[in-house]
């Protein structure tokens, strides 16, 4: 029977020093370590307008990739910016990240859990902020540019609280976006080429985006097959990778011993991602424990992106840079399958980073007064979601 060991919070603990060194390393760490070659930022003049908010600031932005915490991070340069990270990171993390984490301010969570400590210490820096806070209202990666995702609460939530503690809120709405070089059909073909050495499989098709979506179909053949589950080919692509995704969530979820799972699809991905990461970490585990965690993590691992696999994405203004994320994501999932991660995923070197900021959305207590909590919470989600969906074509626009 494993035991958890107590897990003391990371608390954050803002360090100068430690604030200047990274200042002088994220430039470097970027074009060397993650391959962004530059960053080019849209519409400065409304992080401009949100920052003499006399009230808290959050920027709210669309997460991607995982180049995007560090881009934010070294465009920022009217202000330092703490993130919101989830807490399970530190575990996985080398130690420079486990060091530099809570002495730059970052605020560990754990999404859909009792996470008192951090909750509390977020209420207490929404009443008296010392620097912008940053968070992904969408709650994870999402691998796609130019399409929102489902808002979760926490960013109404959080609206709600400065509100009720500061009096109002000033939200910043971006979107980050990446021009690889040499971006062309030929190239995205190279990807699909790289995808077919990697697989093992074949791709068809007369068109390019023929041949990403036949390369989607075979995808949810080969999970379905590697998994033993049902995959009906005469249902629509939706409803197979639905049902593929639901499928090795159970799977997960018995082997990580998870009783009548519920919720969203992120819902009960956070559920077993910690849950796992408990068993490998924070527990006096067995090995047999720990081995059995790690295969039901590779399955949670490939839902975390497959659930956003979508053929339709291919259409829209920029077909070329749709093609090359889906070609991308296509090679993550083989990666995934392996037992690899978002850190270990293929990402080109040579990134022109883009960030496209919005009109600040600016909420004061006194014009929400008259509205009920819970409407209050869903006309800040609304019109969050519509504000980052703008950014999101308009960098589109700007890329294509």
């Amino acid at each position: 029977m494993s035991v958890r060991k107590p897990t003391p919070f990371p608390e954050p603990r803002f360090s100068k020093p430690v604030f200047h060194l990274s200042r002088m390393i994220i430039r470097p760490y970027l074009h060397f370590a993650m391959g962004v070659k530059g960053i080019t930022t849209m519409h400065r003049e409304y992080l401009k307008e949100a920052l003499s908010s006399p009230y808290p600031v959050i920027l709210a932005f669309r997460h991607t990739a995982k180049e995007d915490a560090p881009v934010l991070l070294a465009a920022v340069r009217e202000s330092h910016v703490r993130f919101l990270y989830g807490r399970d990171v530190l575990y996985w993390a080398g130690k420079a990240t486990q060091f530099l984490f809570p002495r730059l301010g970052f605020i560990a969570v754990q999404n859909r859990s009792a996470n008192k400590e951090g909750m509390q210490y977020l209420r207490k820096e929404l009443a008296r902020p010392r620097y912008p806070l940053a968070l992904a209202p969408e709650g994870q990666v999402t691998y796609h540019m130019y399409q929102v995702s489902k808002l979760q609460t926490g960013i109404a939530s959080m609206a709600m609280w400065a509100m009720e503690s500061a009096g109002g809120v000033t939200i910043l709405p971006l979107s980050i976006g990446y021009r690889y070089a040499n971006a062309s059909e030929d190239w995205v073909s190279s990807l699909l080429e790289r995808w077919e050495q990697l697989s093992g499989l074949t791709v068809e098709g007369d068109t390019l985006a023929g041949q990403i979506t036949n390369a989607m179909e075979s995808m949810l053949s080969e999970i379905a097959r590697t998994y033993s589950l049902e995959d009906n080919p005469h249902h629509s692509f939706t409803q197979r990778r639905d049902m593929i995704c639901e499928g090795l969530l159970s799977l997960a979820e018995a082997e990580a011993g998870l009783q009548d799972a519920q919720g969203s699809i992120i819902d009960r991905l956070y559920r077993v991602r910690f849950t796992g990461s408990d068993t490998l970490f924070t527990r006096d585990s067995s090995f047999e424990e720990k081995e059995n965690a790690k295969q039901y993590l590779v399955k949670n691992q490939i839902v975390d992106l497959l659930e956003y696999l979508d053929p339709a994405y291919l259409q829209g203004t920029y077909q070329t840079g749709r093609a090359a994320e889906s070609a991308l994501n296509l090679l993550d999932l083989v990666n995934r399958m392996q037992g690899g991660t978002i850190d270990t995923r293929y990402s080109p070197s040579g990134k022109q980073a883009y960030l496209q900021m919005g009109k600040p959305l600016h909420y004061k207590a006194e014009s929400h007064s008259t509205l009920g909590r819970k409407s209050q919470q869903k006309q800040i989600l609304l019109t969050v979601c519509d504000a980052l969906q703008a950014c999101s074509e308009e960098l589109e626009h700007l890329l294509s």
